[in-house]
């Protein structure tokens, strides 16, 4: 039984389902940047992942990181950027 909690939590992302809070499907821009894919994912026109392919080498996917916008990989979240506010006035 743990062996298939742990499959199912392996999946990768482009093999789960995501929908919006009503059940929409999301909206996917394409588009051809120099020598990689990149595929945009967008429920409500805000946008919450993109998947990159490149031209030689694996896909991979940028999850939102906040409420920002702000992006990291969904492979390797410990390269999150921190952002913490320095100076206010």
């Amino acid at each position: 039984m743990l062996a298939s909690l742990l499959a199912c939590l392996s999946l990768p992302l482009q093999a789960q389902e995501i929908r919006g809070p009503n059940g929409e499907e999301p909206d996917v821009t394409i588009r051809d940047e120099g020598d990689q894919r990149v595929e945009e994912y967008r429920i409500n026109g805000i946008l919450y992942s993109i998947k990159v392919t490149p031209k030689d080498g694996t896909p991979y996917y940028m999850v939102r990181s906040d409420e920002d916008g702000n992006m990291i990989r969904a492979d390797k979240p410990e390269f999150r950027i921190p952002s913490w506010k320095i100076f206010t006035w």
